[in-house]
C-alpha cells in the first residue's frame, strides 16, 4: 500500500484548477453546503471547522 497518500489537500495550481471546476459544478446544486477541510481545499482546526458547521445549521434552521 502506498503510505505517502496525504490526507490533506495538496495546494498546487493544477489542484486549484481541480477544485475551482468542481465549485463551480456544486454551485448549481440547491441545498449542498460544502464545509471543511476538503469540500472548502483548505486547512481547518477541528474547533473552527464545527463552529462553522453549527453556525451554518443555525442559520439554515432560522431560514
Amino acid at each position: 500500500p502506498n503510505t505517502q497518500t496525504p490526507y490533506y489537500a495538496i495546494l498546487s495550481d493544477e489542484n486549484r484548477a481541480h477544485y475551482e471546476r468542481y465549485r463551480a459544478l456544486t454551485a448549481k446544486l440547491a441545498n449542498f453546503y460544502p464545509l471543511g477541510r476538503l469540500a472548502e481545499y483548505r486547512y481547518y482546526n477541528m474547533d473552527k471547522i464545527i463552529s462553522l458547521a453549527l453556525e451554518l445549521s443555525d442559520k439554515l434552521v432560522e431560514e
